[in-house]
């Protein structure tokens, strides 16, 4: 059974999103991400997307993703810590368009 949660989605400026991602690349780096209050093991292959959709304009998409194993659960971060990037400003769940 498939599920999916939404953890962040926000609009940031150019600056700020270079920032968010100077963090995320940090972890990266060392072979973890938090997200969602977890953080989680990275293996060493990920799947990178880059699409452009054109439905009423242009929008360009960035995916990055990767196959974890399932251990039943992950680790969970420390609230507040530098590491959990989900919390930055406790954006609204949003819902999917459909297309």
């Amino acid at each position: 059974m498939k599920t999916e949660q939404k953890i962040f989605k926000r609009n940031m400026s150019r600056e700020e999103l270079v920032s968010f991602l100077e963090g995320v690349l940090a972890e990266i780096r060392e072979g973890r991400l938090t997200a969602g209050g977890n953080v989680f093991t990275l293996p060493q292959t990920a799947e990178v997307e880059i699409e452009i959709e054109e439905k009423k304009g242009k929008k360009l998409e960035l995916e990055i993703e990767w196959r974890l194993e399932y251990s039943g659960t992950a680790e969970e971060a420390e609230p507040g810590s530098d590491n959990d990037h989900s919390s930055e400003k406790a954006p609204e769940p949003v819902p999917d368009k459909e297309e």
